[in-house]
């Protein structure tokens, strides 16, 4: 009952997690009729690079979306790889190798390991806290087949 009780006190409230030192996002999505290729497609800086079967691969490059209170590793924009798998009226999309930009050009990258993960668990400092939540908001709506509205485009 007590490890169940701290365990409770762990988890997250978004789909990140920490595993092996990586941090990845996982999100499962119903959907009677999933068209991943439209589903990326509204999004112009989203890209399908491969397809087998009904598992989807690509990249996302130089994406500016931020929230208000993000930290400066957002500033110059971030990179992420992605997996959507269609199954059963559902599908499910994996991120993980987020890096975020270092300069205007994107000649070198931060990995998202660096600023949010220490000792294989996401920080809880209230900067990280701000920056997962976004990334999470943004991850939801994009991959929910939504088009983003307002100021903040990718």
């Amino acid at each position: 009952m007590l490890l169940l009780l701290t365990a409770v006190g762990y988890c997250q409230s978004t789909g990140f997690v920490a595993l092996d030192n990586k941090l990845l996002w996982e999100n499962v999505f119903v959907s009677p009729a999933a068209n991943v290729p439209a589903i990326v497609a509204k999004h112009g800086k989203l890209k399908i690079i491969s397809t087998d079967g009904k598992l989807y691969k690509g990249k996302a490059t130089g994406v500016m979306y931020r929230c208000s209170g993000c930290s400066a590793v957002f500033k110059y924009g971030y990179n992420f790889d992605f997996e959507i798998e269609v199954a059963n009226d559902k599908y499910r999309v994996t991120i993980s190798n987020v890096t975020f930009n270092n300069s205007r050009n994107g000649e070198t990258k931060t990995p998202a390991e660096k600023p949010f993960l220490q000792t294989g668990k996401i920080k809880q400092t209230a900067d990280v806290v701000t920056d997962i939540t976004c990334l999470d908001t943004f991850f939801n709506k994009i991959f929910s087949g939504n088009t983003l509205k307002g100021g903040n485009k990718i």
